[in-house]
């Protein structure tokens, strides 16, 4: 008895239905994908680019992205893709900016207006202290201090669309000191998130050439007035959440240059006097009545429901103490249909009440490009302590991230709408897999068996 198999791509497809030719399609796109960035890995005295499919295949395939569990899916061994993420010298920096135009050039022309640039840190826990960046620091992953590698990154998102475009690793002072790291020179001086943050926003501006519409962050980075004001200066747009404790100015203070008493020796003051009554944001909510919120519908969840929140918006000022620079903004205040309360100051002070929220409302896909990013891609299984491994590792995530949401455009396009986790087993069925030798599969049968063994013997 013979068993009948279906070959991978059928010649007569006038048997099956649109959705069934279109996947079937999605190896061929895959390829043709990967050849768009084969400019940053064929380089002058070596090429990496075929290393670069199976490393790239791997983030879908292996169940653990490091070299050595990819180099038991794909056609590779694992000495050849460790070079390739450690030690190989494509510029990781270069793919990164690929990543973002490619971003921008899938967008509809349409959607344009509703780009917006989002900044915000992940964290990597870590058992050893080898790997370049790591300390005992706040981990937001485990919510406490502890061991681990923080990265600061940046996701462009447009209405449904996000994608990772730029991963810097934070270095403490420590790190900074120790002269026997691959970090290069031009990254070995310590810089705060906060100063990271506000160099990733200029190079995706200006290098990068991105033309996003505003910076939306977190309280961590809302709350440095400085990275405002700078972002002022610059005349770029930013939705930016504070901590409830932050207090704003609802009339406009007066800033006055202080004066030394007559005879009054030592230095003179350069220190501006702000005078006005400021107030925390969390006073001004618990003074708003339920009247005057807003309900305001901000996007479909992945059932199709409403997601939805109640808004309150009014004019404010924050002042720039080192300098008494004072800027005019808007304060937003969102509830939440579970009693969540966010405060959220802009520079957007033309803008609707629906604008504001929407602008506001974007931040959250940044949260589900980590997410997906490490669950479904394996942003955070790597097992690499240098410097430069560390990037690419993250710069080939995000060219795998960039991937799902062509994919997920296209099927949009066919009147589909497919989630991440669907989309990424569809691709591991599709795409080829190395093939084992007799020998391997032995191998790998025989290791569990050995360890019974020593169990049943001891």
């Amino acid at each position: 008895m013979t068993r009948k198999t279906t070959p991978r791509f059928l010649k007569d497809n006038s048997k099956y239905d649109k959705k069934t030719t279109f996947a079937q399609g999605l190896e061929g796109r895959l390829t043709a994908f990967v050849e768009c960035f084969k400019s940053v890995f064929t380089l002058y005295n070596s090429s990496s680019d075929q290393i670069c499919d199976q490393y790239f295949n791997g983030l879908f395939l292996s169940e653990k992205r490091n070299c050595q569990s990819i180099s038991e899916k794909v056609s590779c061994n694992e000495q050849s893709l460790n070079h390739f993420i450690s030690n190989s010298p494509w510029d990781y920096n270069q793919l990164f900016s690929l990543i973002a135009s490619k971003y921008t050039s899938i967008l509809p022309s349409s959607w344009k207006n509703d780009l917006c640039l989002a900044i915000d840190e992940s964290s990597f826990p870590k058992k050893g202290n080898k790997s370049v960046g790591v300390s005992h620091q706040y981990c937001g992953q485990l919510g406490k201090l502890a061991n681990c590698q923080v990265g600061v990154f940046a996701s462009l998102i447009c209405r449904n669309l996000y994608c990772l475009i730029l991963a810097v690793l934070f270095l403490p002072q420590k790190w900074i000191d120790i002269k026997e790291t691959d970090i290069p020179a031009i990254d070995k001086t310590y810089k705060t998130k906060i100063e990271i943050a506000l160099e990733i926003i200029i190079r995706v501006k200006t290098v990068f050439k991105i033309p996003f519409k505003w910076v939306c962050f977190d309280s961590f980075y809302g709350r440095d007035s400085s990275l405002l004001f700078s972002l002022q200066d610059l005349s770029i747009t930013f939705v930016a959440d504070i901590p409830n404790h932050h207090a704003v100015y609802l009339k406009l203070p007066k800033v006055l240059q202080p004066v030394n008493s007559i005879g009054k020796r030592g230095r003179k003051s350069t220190r501006k006097i702000i005078k006005g009554r400021s107030i925390v944001v969390n006073k001004i909510a618990s003074q708003i009545k339920e009247t005057d919120y807003r309900e305001i519908i901000l996007r479909k969840n992945n059932n199709g429901k409403n997601v939805k929140a109640k808004f309150f918006s009014c004019p404010a000022n924050i002042v720039k103490k080192a300098d008494g620079s004072v800027m005019n903004v808007i304060l937003l205040i969102r509830k939440d249909e579970d009693g969540t309360i966010r405060y959220t100051i802009t520079n957007a002070i033309n803008e609707s009440l629906e604008r504001l929220a929407f602008m506001q409302a974007q931040r959250y896909f940044i949260e589900r490009s980590f997410q997906e990013a490490k669950q479904q891609l394996g942003m955070n299984e790597y097992q690499i302590r240098g410097y430069k491994g560390w990037h690419r590792h993250m710069a080939m995530t995000s060219l795998a991230l960039l991937f799902v949401q062509i994919e997920k455009q296209l099927y949009r396009n066919e009147g589909m709408q497919p989630t991440t986790p669907i989309l990424c087993k569809s691709i591991i069925k599709l795409l080829p897999q190395k093939v084992l030798s007799l020998q391997d599969l032995l191998n790998k049968v025989s290791k569990p068996l050995n360890k019974n063994r020593r169990k049943l013997i001891t």
